[in-house]
């Protein structure tokens, strides 16, 4: 917990959530876990229950009351709290004006799309807040944040002249002539993936824990995407507007190919070409690759170019990933993003140890740890309790 901020008003809305019955089991652990290590958020939340357990916030958790409430919180809340703040205002202003309306607020709370309205990426947990949520997001230009495992569950939705459709870990996102500028976000947590059809035509499968940023909207030689780490792409053609990919310094230009980036480790980038050509630069040097061929973007040492094995690559598209001589470190790594898990060596040697290994995402993650059990004969141990992996 000590890796994330938690602002205010974020706990504010999970708060709200546990006294009307709505906050999910995920949330309120992390509400939970946020109000033992807070002395100052305890305090808030003591305050709030006086105002929460009032006869007139009791009152207007009435139906009949809350669509003219909603209204009426909405406006005051846009008219005093704007988008933008400090971080000196969020902790004061916002904190005074929360506990004004914080009544009214509960009221709304039983209206689904009423708290994920007041919701923008400002006040979300922002350290890492691909390890702090298990849903999937949508983060819309203005704030609006959609979550896609909840409000977009196999359905059509339209946020202004952008429409979506998500069915099964798919959406689609493409956008009207008046759409405008601004760009969004898609966020995919520990655990889960998915796939997005952007504006263009051109399609992004997200490896667990990662995240693409991209124009709600490609203008005329703009398409322009930002990676944190990893997505396999299936571009558009389009010959007079280039295809690129920036993830930590590195950028992938492209016309119209099949192509992987992963981006988990920012010291070492790797591009993985299937079909087309695309130019890596990084730093001060650019190369063209051809398929087969995978960039490597070391930080301070330029790129290198090797071969790779088509199934170590791609695999994971599939909730499959292949494993040839890897270190127990780095299949680690895999393990925590693909199962929401942490790893802790108690052996520090132990990182080091290289396996062969085949790991399948629908399966518990217990056939895999028992695997390499089975692997190291008789050198590895693991124990697996509340989320964590000890390796000794």
């Amino acid at each position: 917990m000590d890796r994330m901020k938690h602002k205010s008003h974020y706990i504010l809305q999970l708060y709200v959530q546990k006294v009307a019955g709505t906050i999910s089991e995920d949330d309120l652990v992390y509400l939970e876990n946020v109000l033992k290590e807070d002395e100052e958020l305890r305090a808030l939340c003591s305050d709030w229950d006086l105002d929460l357990n009032s006869d007139e916030s009791k009152r207007q958790l009435d139906p009949e009351v809350n669509n003219l409430r909603w209204q009426q919180i909405k406006k005051k809340y846009e008219e005093h709290v704007p988008e933008q703040r400090s971080a000196a205002d969020i902790r004061t202003g916002r904190i005074v004006l929360l506990k004004r309306f914080v009544g009214a607020v509960a009221a709304v709370a039983v209206l689904a799309m009423g708290i994920s309205m007041f919701r923008t990426p400002e006040e979300r947990p922002t350290s890492n807040p691909l390890l702090a949520t298990k849903s999937t997001h949508l983060n819309m230009p203005g704030g609006r944040v959609i979550n896609l495992d909840e409000t977009l569950s196999d359905q059509h939705f339209n946020v202004g002249t952008v429409n979506l459709d998500n069915e099964k870990d798919e959406l689609r996102f493409s956008a009207g002539g008046n759409a405008g500028a601004g760009y969004a976000s898609l966020e995919v947590p520990a655990g889960k993936q998915h796939t997005i059809e952007l504006p263009d035509g051109t399609v992004a499968t997200l490896n667990s824990a990662s995240s693409l940023r991209f124009p709600v909207a490609f203008g005329k030689g703009n398409r322009e995407v930002e990676l944190t780490g990893e997505a396999y792409f299936d571009v558009a053609k389009n010959a007079s507007s280039p295809f690129v990919v920036k993830s930590h310094g590195t950028k992938v230009e492209v016309l119209g190919t099949v192509f992987n980036v992963n981006s988990y480790n920012p010291k070492d980038i790797r591009t993985s070409l299937r079909d087309g050509s695309v130019r890596v630069h990084g730093g001060n040097t650019s190369t063209l690759l051809k398929p087969g061929d995978e960039a490597s973007s070391l930080e301070g040492a330029g790129i290198t170019i090797s071969s790779f094995n088509d199934l170590n690559v791609f695999s994971w598209k599939n909730g499959v990933m292949n494993f040839e001589d890897a270190s127990l470190e780095s299949i680690s790594a895999t393990l925590s993003r693909w199962y929401d898990v942490d790893v802790v060596f108690n052996r520090p040697g132990l990182k080091g140890t290289r396996y062969n290994l085949t790991i399948e995402k629908s399966k518990p993650i217990e056939n895999a740890l028992n695997r390499l059990v089975k692997l190291s004969s008789g050198g590895l141990n693991y124990t697996l309790k509340d989320g964590v992996v000890r390796f000794e």
